[in-house]
């Protein structure tokens, strides 16, 4: 519906600025060490709109990676998010979707890949994953989306007005004011958290190694 546009936004460049001097700092504090580790990255990009209503599908593509650390990747996978879903593309899914997860099955260009390919280090064993949490129905997040493209497109309102009425139209149906909808996805958003840290804490990366020399 919407056209991204063809150069970043100013988010993702902030965000990507962030990332970069968050590790050229960590690399100068272990070249200052002898011996040090590093965490495994562990992306978690949370999305609103498709599923259950205040339930969340945790889906990983494994699709681009290299023979060698793919099964290596599943097996972590399976080890810290044990409810995450493979999507159609990765090898391992063995048709284990949902609906959730075959709404993506034709969409492109996701920031995520482009963090991936250009920004993330391989050696820091970067996994990507979305969280989705469920909303409306499907049928009424697609029609507030429309409803927001047809005013911005059609509508002979200014600036403003039609971003108040993106904010109103699109927030029905991504974040419903329901106290059980927040309560949910708080409790499932820390426990993905905690299981990302966890991985962060036992997939420790050696970096560098000291020697001992003897005479």
């Amino acid at each position: 519906i919407f056209y991204g546009g063809n150069t970043l936004q100013e988010s993702n460049r902030l965000l990507e600025a962030w990332i970069r001097d968050y590790l050229a700092n960590q690399t100068e504090a272990e070249d200052d060490s002898s011996s040090s580790t590093v965490g495994a990255i562990t992306w978690i990009d949370v999305h609103t709109g498709l599923g259950t209503m205040g339930e969340d599908t945790m889906m990983v593509d494994t699709s681009s990676m290299e023979t060698s650390g793919k099964r290596a990747m599943e097996a972590q996978v399976a080890q810290f998010f044990p409810d995450a879903l493979f999507t159609p593309s990765s090898p391992a899914s063995k048709k284990e979707t949902n609906a959730v997860s075959q709404g993506y099955e034709q969409s492109k260009g996701f920031v995520i890949n482009y963090f991936d390919q250009h920004v993330l280090p391989r050696q820091n064993s970067p996994l990507l994953m979305v969280q989705e949490f469920g909303t409306v129905p499907g049928t009424l997040v697609g029609h507030a989306l429309m409803m927001e493209n047809a005013a911005y497109w059609s509508s002979s309102w200014n600036d403003f007005q039609k971003l108040e009425w993106a904010k109103q139209t699109t927030g029905r149906a991504f974040y419903p004011q329901s106290p059980e909808w927040r309560r949910a996805i708080l409790t499932r958003g820390l426990t993905l958290l905690f299981q990302a840290l966890s991985r962060s804490s036992q997939t420790a990366i050696p970096t560098s190694t000291s020697t001992t020399a003897s005479a």
